[in-house]
């Protein structure tokens, strides 16, 4: 919860590689992984930094996000990022290894399919960004 996921996670060996009985948001998937590259300290996420408005060539600070957090792992806890690097240099997210280059920053992952891929997810960070994305069925074993 301290990472921000709040869905209810089952006590079981397999919620590790996201075995869950009750699916997690891809909103709170990023929210939480996002807190290990920040070196164990969560921020809340949220939708727009910073809103400007430009008129006659003055630029003025309609709104100005603050970012705060708490600390909620210590920095070895948050360590997790060197083991998703992996994911993303040689691993299953390995064809995206090049995006590095391409944003400038070093980037860490983690990929996750249900039985006979009927859904999947990837969440992936850079020290400035994290997203998650889902593909799958509402309805459990669903192909429709």
């Amino acid at each position: 919860m301290a990472m921000g996921v709040t869905t209810p996670v089952d006590p079981y060996p397999a919620t590790a590689i996201g075995g869950l009985g009750t699916g997690v948001s891809a909103l709170q998937m990023a929210s939480a992984y996002v807190t290990f590259v920040a070196s164990g300290i969560h921020r809340e996420p949220y939708a727009v930094e910073r809103l400007e408005r430009s008129a006659f060539g003055e630029i003025k600070a309609v709104s100005d996000h603050k970012v705060e957090g708490s600390r909620v792992l210590s920095g070895n806890q948050a360590a997790a990022t060197e083991v998703l690097r992996r994911v993303v240099l040689g691993g299953t997210a390995s064809l995206y290894h090049n995006l590095d280059r391409e944003i400038e920053h070093p980037s860490a992952g983690k990929t996750g399919t249900s039985e006979e891929f009927a859904n999947a997810w990837y969440i992936g960070y850079t020290p400035r960004l994290s997203t998650a994305v889902w593909v799958g069925y509402r309805r459990p074993g669903c192909p429709c």
